[in-house]
């Protein structure tokens, strides 16, 4: 919870954060904002109650340049309500691994029918049926969805579009720039220019000081707004907390769809249900147990996290195992006959998440030049993708980057005037050609 509103205290707010808690990765900004509607575009025409997820073109603090007299070589006509002002916001992309997380959601439900609920849905149903005080944040009603930008308030309502994209009653899912600024924003022509100029979907006061954090700190951010009124002179408290709920509804989903795996990941406990003791993540990627002694054999159980009960059927088929369907788990069990020390392991499958996770750790620290520990994460990227049962366009782009942090040992070697061996390079070139995208 931060302690103020503004981008100066969500930015000490997320550099506080970062030095209690030295082993975040990523900072996930959540709550409510102000839409902003196109009412002559469908597709992009955001409504009260819509959910808007910071896209590739980040932030933008819309107050952060150079005002200048309008009146002196000005390009810009009266009607602008920016004229004179020269924006200078400082691009921060949000985190690379969330996007992605965020954009496979969006993928994904894609592929439902229009009658069936999404997961940020179904976790916003499970929350108004826990017990709370349902009237604090139920829905409105969409009656109370009025876009009217007349300064009084008055005179005829903007009708939205027909959007054949668009359910009844449930929020759509946008991806795009989002606004932030020091400034309560209550101008439809400025939010209506910050819209034509910089393509901005929601705005609101605090994600332009979490990013500048994440960014001085190396750590990536991401921000999930829901949109609780037009930045008119209409506003009001009517849509805040439902806008609050369904925001939180999709960052858990989108928190769901991560995968980490390997050492880097912290202890975990498991879960009743699974009826297994505390361990943690080791360097297999796996959840390693206790054995079970027994008269006819030894049996050491294997948990394997999965993001979803389908992605674990589908790898329980191909290593022969059976999946628990309890808690997204898969179990994989490994026999050991008595009678002889040989122990019979079936391999451990990795997903698409934890691939594209290790990947952009690997390019992360290519980039910060920090050749022996991409060398020590690209030994253990290898092992995954040579786990990886099928052949997929993220198993390519791990040898890409494996290809990548070769060539920069070829030139480390080379620089010290060793005569480079290329052989290994060719290798991981045929491995990277060899996997259809």
């Amino acid at each position: 919870m931060l302690p103020d509103m503004g981008n100066n205290a969500a930015a000490i707010a997320a550099n506080i954060l970062l030095q209690h808690c030295p082993n975040i990765r990523h900072i996930i900004m959540c709550g409510i904002a102000g839409a902003v509607p196109s009412p002559t575009d469908p597709e992009n025409h955001v409504r009260l109650g819509d959910i808007v997820v910071s896209g590739l073109q980040g932030i933008v603090q819309y107050d952060r340049g150079k005002q200048r007299d309008p009146r002196i070589r000005s390009s810009t006509t009266d009607e602008d309500p920016f004229a004179g002002f020269d924006f200078r916001s400082a691009p921060r992309p949000p985190c690379p691994v969330l996007s992605s997380a965020a954009r496979r959601i969006l993928a994904d439900q894609k592929m439902l029918r229009r009658e069936q609920a999404r997961p940020w849905e179904q976790l916003y149903s499970s929350f108004m049926s826990s017990g709370v005080e349902v009237n604090d944040w139920k829905r409105p009603d969409s009656r109370r969805d009025i876009l009217n930008d007349a300064p009084d308030g008055t005179g005829a309502r903007t009708k939205p579009p027909r959007d054949r994209s668009r359910r009844a009653k449930q929020p759509r899912v946008f991806l795009g720039a989002i606004g932030a600024a020091n400034i309560v924003q209550a101008d439809p022509r400025r939010r209506d220019a910050l819209r034509d100029r910089f393509g901005i979907k929601a705005v609101e006061m605090e994600s332009s000081g979490v990013a500048d954090a994440g960014w001085v700190a190396n750590i990536g951010y991401l921000v999930i707004r829901g949109t609780c009124d037009y930045c008119n002179t209409c506003k009001n408290d009517a849509w805040h907390n439902y806008a609050a709920a369904i925001a939180a509804a999709f960052a858990r989903t989108l928190i769901e769809k991560l995968h980490p795996l390997g050492p880097e990941s912290a202890s975990v406990e498991s879960t009743p249900d699974a009826g297994l003791p505390a361990t943690s993540i080791g360097e297999s990627g796996i959840y390693n147990r206790n054995n079970d002694s027994s008269d006819d054999s030894v049996k050491q159980t294997h948990v394997e996290q999965f993001t979803n009960v389908e992605t674990s059927a589908v790898a329980s088929e191909m290593m022969g195992a059976t999946p628990s369907r309890k808690g997204h788990q898969l179990r994989l069990t490994t026999t050991r006959d008595p009678d002889s020390s040989r122990v019979i392991e079936r391999p451990t499958a990795y997903n698409d998440d934890a691939i594209t996770l290790k990947v952009g750790q690997l390019e992360q620290l290519l980039r910060e030049g920090r050749l022996a520990d991409a060398n020590t994460a690209g030994a253990k990227l290898e092992q995954m993708l040579r786990s990886m049962p099928k052949k997929v366009k993220v198993v390519r782009a791990g040898w890409i980057v494996l290809c990548n942090l070769e060539l920069a040992n070829v030139q480390q070697r080379t620089a010290k005037g060793d005569r480079p061996n290329l052989e290994r390079l060719h290798e991981l070139k045929k491995e990277a050609n060899d996997v259809a995208d």
